[in-house]
């Protein structure tokens, strides 16, 4: 049996490249608000993030403003536009993922992007860093209007 040498890493943008952890952004920017308890927040964020709306944001099948409308008709709107409207600001880089996205072409291989983030995040947000231009390829799930699993 021959060896077989890796030539590609396939690195994702949220929590791997960028951070991306909802509860933690939930909390931070909802703080201590009684409110929204801890608990309520977080079922409505994970809710949220993992329904068939949130799966529309990441196709490109909706606009963010028409993924917050909908998701106000099941959630309260005091949670879901503030939540979705600050993401981008939380999407900042992590620092051991890029040392790696770095490294892994230092040591000769090609690093490819695959990522669910939505086309509004991209463009508020991910452009903004070095490794979106500086890859060997990416796919977006809004550009292809599929997502992965």
């Amino acid at each position: 049996m021959a060896y077989t040498k890796y030539k590609h890493i396939i690195f994702d943008i949220g929590g791997v490249l960028l951070y991306w952890k909802p509860l933690e952004i939930a909390q931070d920017i909802f703080g201590n608000n009684k409110q929204f308890p801890k608990e309520t927040l977080n079922k409505t964020i994970l809710d949220m993030t993992q329904s068939k709306t949130w799966q529309h944001l990441d196709r490109g099948t909706r606009s963010l403003e028409q993924v917050i409308m909908q998701l106000s008709k099941t959630y309260d709107p005091n949670i879901v536009r503030p939540f979705l409207e600050n993401i981008p600001k939380y999407l900042t880089p992590i620092q051991s993922g890029l040392d790696l996205f770095h490294k892994v072409k230092q040591n000769g291989y090609n690093r490819l992007i695959l990522s669910n983030m939505s086309k509004e995040y991209t463009d508020k947000a991910v452009i903004k860093n070095d490794f979106y231009k500086d890859n060997d390829g990416i796919i977006l799930s809004y550009r292809i209007s599929q997502i992965k699993p």
